[in-house]
């Protein structure tokens, strides 16, 4: 709902406010009534998970339990989960990190643009906002027991690249995560990657809601991260329309 936003000044009261809107992070902000049916797609490959029951009776996605039915999806929400992965010094794709602590012996590294040469690890945070799938990744040391290690982001250069994807589709699923959105090479240079399935026009071509889900994840970037240096976009055909319309409709985003 909304909040008053108030400066005051001691011994003069309110000098300025301005109401601020807080939107569910389901959405929408601004693009009106959400399309349905939407089919969650919570199962891909680097996510694996059922989506939270939010509604007792259908419609809605099935959630189970122990081949029971305990409710129903409608917004495909997930619960945000951070995975760890790194990359051999042979090069390739990146591979799952082992959990129990112990570093690869196949392990590479990486020069950044400081002289600093670290562990090939990538830190990659993934949840659902506006009802997509979003992830974040970036270089970071490898997971510890203590918090504040585990919120290192020592190794990212500040800057941000936020990855588009093209295709044609009208938008009654949630989408699927595009690999781009751990491209190793990226990665390497020290920038952190954006992305959410719903900045793919091959989940939907509304290129409206592509600009409300853009401005929400890019949100959820800063808020967790902080603000980078400067964004650029990334993606051909649908991907370059999308930041071209983005650009003159949200400016700063």
């Amino acid at each position: 709902g909304d909040n008053q936003l108030e400066v005051r000044q001691r011994g003069s009261g309110a000098r300025d406010a301005i109401t601020l809107t807080n939107w569910p992070i389901t959405g929408p902000m601004f693009t009106g009534a959400q399309q349905t049916p939407f089919v969650c797609t919570t199962n891909q490959s680097g996510v694996a998970r059922q989506p939270q029951v939010d509604s007792s009776t259908a419609p809605g996605n099935k959630v189970t339990e122990g081949g029971q039915v305990v409710g129903y999806s409608r917004d495909c929400s997930i619960e945000t989960f951070v995975s760890y992965w790194y990359r051999a010094a042979s090069g390739g794709g990146l591979k799952t990190l082992p959990t129990d602590g112990s570093r690869p012996a196949d392990m590479g590294q990486v020069t950044l643009a400081d002289g600093r040469s670290v562990d090939f690890i990538v830190r990659r945070e993934v949840g659902s906002i506006n009802r997509f799938l979003y992830s974040i990744a970036m270089l970071a040391p490898a997971p510890a027991a203590d918090t504040a290690a585990q919120d290192d982001t020592g190794l990212w250069n500040r800057k941000l690249l936020y990855w588009f994807q093209g295709g044609v589709a009208i938008g009654h699923t949630q989408g699927t995560v595009h690999g781009g959105s751990m491209n190793a090479d990226i990665l390497a240079k020290g920038w952190a990657i954006v992305h959410s399935s719903g900045n793919n026009t091959g989940t939907h071509y509304n290129l409206n809601l592509a600009g409300e889900t853009a401005m929400m994840t890019k949100e959820r970037f800063i808020e967790r991260y902080g603000a980078p240096l400067y964004t650029v976009g990334l993606g051909g055909s649908g991907g370059a329309i999308q930041q071209n319309i983005i650009a003159q409709n949200h400016p700063g985003v």
